[in-house]
């Protein structure tokens, strides 16, 4: 976890019911980076969901998980931290191994 951030907290939600394959949650303004204080994922089947940001030099996992079927894992940063962020100006994106349903909500500041 890393500096206390000043922007507000927005959240993105995605569902999908496939494989997904960098699925874009946020893309942030021209140089902001994506800094993120928490996540909400679970599924109706038992798969990986990956959070990754799209940076220049490829894809790069900020979290992975390994889901049980209808299992669910949130995680928060403490107030004013953030868990993990993207390279200024990368998408913010998420993975799903097999197409069973899966949701996801993240919470994050978008900073320069």
């Amino acid at each position: 976890m890393s500096v206390i951030y000043r922007a507000p907290v927005q959240n993105a939600r995605s569902t999908v019911g496939v494989a997904t394959t960098d699925g874009i949650l946020h893309s942030p303004s021209t140089g902001n980076k994506v800094k993120v204080v928490g996540f909400a994922i679970a599924t109706d089947g038992a798969q990986t969901v990956t959070i990754e940001s799209d940076d220049a030099a490829g894809d790069r996992v900020l979290y992975r998980a390994h889901m049980a079927a209808t299992t669910q894992v949130d995680v928060m940063a403490p107030v004013g931290c953030y868990l993990a962020e993207t390279e200024a100006g990368a998408d913010l994106l998420w993975t799903t191994s097999v197409a069973t349903n899966a949701h996801i909500t993240v919470l994050f500041v978008e900073e320069p």
